[in-house]
């Protein structure tokens, strides 16, 4: 299990803490429809899949920190409630952290292979 730093755990905990809305209005994912096909260099899934993985993801993490929020303003930041439920939220942000990476990735990898086509037909 990877850890996150205190500094980036503290980041991840303040951009779930914002409302669901917002993080979905915001959210720079295009339509999965509109890239369908693309393969993944790493992981040979395609970009729209671990799009939908990235979004199956995201919705469980902002449930837990809002849940993690609630837990610590009413029972206390050191409560064992709520400490487990931030080394969930933890493992959470994580698990989202690396579904993002491998979309960035994949989509490098697909940039890349756009332009080598592109300087091969100049």
């Amino acid at each position: 299990m990877h850890h996150l730093t205190k500094p980036a755990f503290c980041i991840a905990l303040l951009m779930a803490w914002r409302s669901p809305a917002i993080l979905i209005a915001q959210s720079s994912i295009p339509d999965p429809v509109a890239e369908e096909g693309k393969e993944s260099v790493q992981t040979g899934t395609s970009i729209a899949e671990s799009r939908r993985r990235l979004r199956d993801l995201e919705q469980p993490m902002l449930l837990l920190a809002e849940k993690v929020r609630a837990t610590e303003s009413s029972l206390g930041k050191d409560h064992p409630d709520n400490v487990n439920q931030r080394a969930d939220l933890q493992e959470l942000v994580q698990q989202t952290f690396t579904a993002r990476q491998e979309i960035q990735r994949a989509e490098l990898g697909e940039f890349t292979r756009r332009l080598e086509r592109m300087k091969e037909s100049i």
